[in-house]
């Protein structure tokens, strides 16, 4: 968990605490993130932070795998609610099992929303797409310090012609 020993010391009590030994497990690093993916039937992106972009989350819709996560951030912005997966309320325990439950339960409705999802992933979110989008960010931002001191110079020559 990224050198966090007292947070995964918590998580790990919890699950002992609920007894969901059997049920829970704590991978640790993984080089092959593709095949993790592969193994699981929905992806959970339980952040009670709102992040700018979920990586994980592509990285699951990529997979073919339909994804639960909180409404926050960016991530309302990947994950179309009720299409590619389900969002919920930060924070919304109840409301987070409710929405793994239903995709456990419905294997329909999880190829559905995966297929969905990885259409998304390939049609929004590839080098071949954010790139450009980037690139088109920096040149408008470029473009626009660039005139403003252009502006600024302006002002200062018609200033110093009033001055002098």
């Amino acid at each position: 968990m990224f050198g966090e020993d007292e947070y995964e010391a918590q998580l790990r009590q919890q699950v002992r605490d609920l007894g969901l030994e059997g049920c829970v497990e704590f991978q640790g690093f993984c080089e092959d993130v593709a095949s993790a993916i592969d193994s699981l039937e929905v992806v959970v992106h339980a952040s009670i932070l709102e992040e700018p972009f979920g990586r994980v989350i592509t990285e699951g819709m990529l997979g073919s795998k339909p994804v639960v996560a909180t409404h926050g951030g960016g991530v309302p912005e990947i994950v179309l609610d009720g299409v590619t997966g389900l969002l919920v309320p930060m924070g919304d325990v109840a409301g987070m099992a409710e929405a793994v439950c239903r995709l456990v339960a419905e294997p329909a409705l999880r190829l559905r929303m995966g297929g969905a999802g990885k259409q998304r992933v390939l049609e929004h979110f590839t080098t071949e797409q954010t790139v450009p989008q980037m690139e088109a960010v920096f040149e408008r931002t470029y473009a626009m310090v660039t005139r403003k001191k252009n502006l600024s110079r302006e002002a200062s020559s018609i200033m110093a012609g009033k001055t002098a």
